[in-house]
């Protein structure tokens, strides 16, 4: 008769490391699984069933998506979310850019116009 492997053994010998196993003993889930079986993935592994991608969410700048990709927070943008969005500017991007204010750098700063450009100044003099 043909052998029977053990669980996380296959092969005709039972000598090779079944499915998501790897190791000596085959005890050990391969890069990217974990679980009593090797059957969810690992901490920032995605997407569930295939996780094969890498992604570290960053504090403040963004998170990942179901599928691995990066969601940058509001005032990050590019691939790694590593360039200020729109209207912020610092080394944080948290700062508005001259011009802009408010929580979103959605308004124009005092004595900057016309509204949604803020972009031409003019001081009132007094007297």
């Amino acid at each position: 008769g043909q052998k029977v492997c053990y669980e996380n053994w296959s092969g005709l010998d039972c000598n090779e490391c079944a499915g998501r196993w790897e190791g000596e003993n085959c005890d050990q889930c391969i890069e990217g699984w974990t679980g009593a079986k090797c059957q969810e993935c690992e901490e920032n592994y995605f997407p569930d069933g295939v996780c094969n991608v890498t992604c570290n969410p960053e504090l403040g700048r963004f998170n990942c998506s179901d599928k691995g990709q990066k969601v940058c927070y509001e005032n990050w943008s590019g691939l790694d979310c590593n360039e200020c969005a729109g209207r912020w500017e610092g080394e944080n991007c948290d700062q508005c850019i001259e011009g802009w204010t408010g929580a979103k750098c959605q308004e124009c700063e005092e004595n900057y116009y016309p509204e949604g450009f803020c972009n031409i100044t003019c001081k009132p003099e007094l007297g």
